[in-house]
């Protein structure tokens, strides 16, 4: 989970803050989308599993689903958990941004000697992404708030 810091100086006046409520939203919005598209096909990568720190699964998996499957893809056996999660559904409020995703089936074909959490293994971050991701959080409040400066002194010359 990330969390932003968002602070004010002086008082806000009441027309500005609902702007700021909308521009929130805009820009958790675009961040939920940018990890979807640039971050979460990572997961299912055998460098996002060295990444993310995965859990080595028991050997007799890994061989079972290479014979079967013929790969070694994590969070994949066969296929379906990356089809299901490729359904992109952001939904952002001016307090944050939720990305939920159909993760029932990553529960299956795992060894019960294995304490694997595969959906916690799919929603995880890494420091290096929480860094793009703020960055892109941040350039959105700026264009947005740029663009309304922008559109309000062209307003107050008309006048």
């Amino acid at each position: 989970m990330i969390r932003f810091v968002i602070g004010y100086q002086g008082a806000v006046p009441r027309a500005m803050r609902k702007r700021m409520r909308l521009i929130l939203k805009i820009a958790y919005l675009k961040a939920g989308r940018f990890w979807h598209r640039v971050h979460r096909p990572k997961h299912f990568t055998a460098a996002g599993a060295r990444l993310y720190g995965y859990r080595r699964r028991v050997p007799e998996y890994e061989f079972k689903k290479f014979r079967t499957k013929g790969h070694r893809d994590p969070l994949v056996f066969t296929g379906s958990s990356r089809a299901f999660t490729a359904h992109r559904d952001v939904r952002a409020t001016s307090k944050g941004v939720r990305v939920p995703m159909a993760t029932d089936n990553l529960t299956r074909n795992i060894s019960d000697r294995s304490n694997i959490n595969m959906p916690d293994e799919l929603t995880r971050v890494h420091r290096s992404e929480e860094r793009e991701i703020a960055s892109v959080f941040d350039k959105t409040i700026q264009r947005e708030l740029d663009r309304i400066q922008f559109s309000e002194r062209v307003d107050t010359r008309r006048a």
